[in-house]
């Protein structure tokens, strides 16, 4: 799709979740400015870009609020093969920071905080179901 302002730029846009953390792949000369998509869930975007054959260059933008965990740069150059392991490993900390940023550390809760909140509403259903039936 164009990069031109006009009804095709729009719906290039319309799509793009209401996500945190976005991909962007860019084949444009132009840099990419986090500011060229709107919305309050635009948090971190990682632009992956070609450089030359079987190179690319993955850049993460940010608010200087959102601090990054791990000890990458802002811009990478990986090859091919090292680029999906890269991308996914910047989207999952980018997530997990973005969501500490945006709700607070009491807001987030990783798989295995939400696992243990499970496992203890099923005993508690249990027990309660276990004491009822002993009752009768």
């Amino acid at each position: 799709m164009t990069n031109e302002p006009g009804p095709e730029q729009v719906n290039k846009k319309r799509f793009i979740g209401n996500t945190y953390v976005k991909v962007i792949y860019s084949d444009s000369a132009q840099p990419f400015a986090l500011s060229s998509l709107s919305g309050q869930f635009n948090l971190v975007v990682v632009v992956v870009a070609p450089t030359s054959p079987g190179y690319f260059r993955v850049t993460v933008l940010r608010p200087l609020e959102i601090k990054l965990a791990g000890p990458r740069m802002a811009t990478t150059l990986v090859t091919k093969n090292q680029l999906p392991m890269l991308v996914r490993r910047i989207m999952i900390d980018a997530d997990v920071t973005a969501m500490i940023a945006r709700n607070g550390e009491l807001g987030y809760s990783s798989n295995w905080q939400e696992r243990l909140k499970q496992v203890r509403q099923i005993r508690r259903r249990y027990s309660a179901a276990a004491s009822a039936a002993a009752k009768k």
